[in-house]
């Protein structure tokens, strides 16, 4: 009688260890399916990253190339605006009566500052630019 007992007990705990290992294997599986799901949503927000990555470089490098042509159009412009100065006050320092040089001499000199003057005004207005 006790055998059939200990063969009863045994018969039962393989039943419910099988049973537990059924749940167990569902259990892993379902976990597996949702791993897999998981795996393809994370490449999927990988790849929208590297979107907006390649997206956020361009824009950069497209506002970094604007911005350096506004800078060397201004210093390009501020150039210009100095050699213009630079070749009016030229002009009035020749003209000064305190220095000394025959008057072909100081006209040729001014002349020599006009075409200076000239040419930076001309190649301001093929600029575009004609506030200098």
């Amino acid at each position: 009688m006790q055998m059939k007992k200990l063969f009863s007990h045994r018969k039962e705990k393989i039943k419910q260890q099988d049973t537990e290992f059924a749940n167990n294997s569902d259990r892993i599986f379902k976990q597996g399916d949702l791993i897999e799901e998981q795996r393809e949503e994370l490449q999927q927000l990988t790849l929208r990253i590297e979107d907006v990555e390649t997206l956020l470089d361009e824009v950069s490098s497209e506002a970094y190339d604007k911005a350096v042509d506004k800078v060397a159009e201004e210093t390009m412009r501020a150039t210009r605006k100095d050699d213009i100065r630079f070749a009016e006050d030229s002009k009035k320092w020749i003209q000064d009566p305190k220095h000394k040089a025959s008057k072909r001499e100081k006209d040729y000199a001014i002349k020599q500052a006009g075409r200076a003057d000239k040419k930076n005004r001309n190649c301001n207005g093929k600029s575009g630019h004609t506030d200098y």
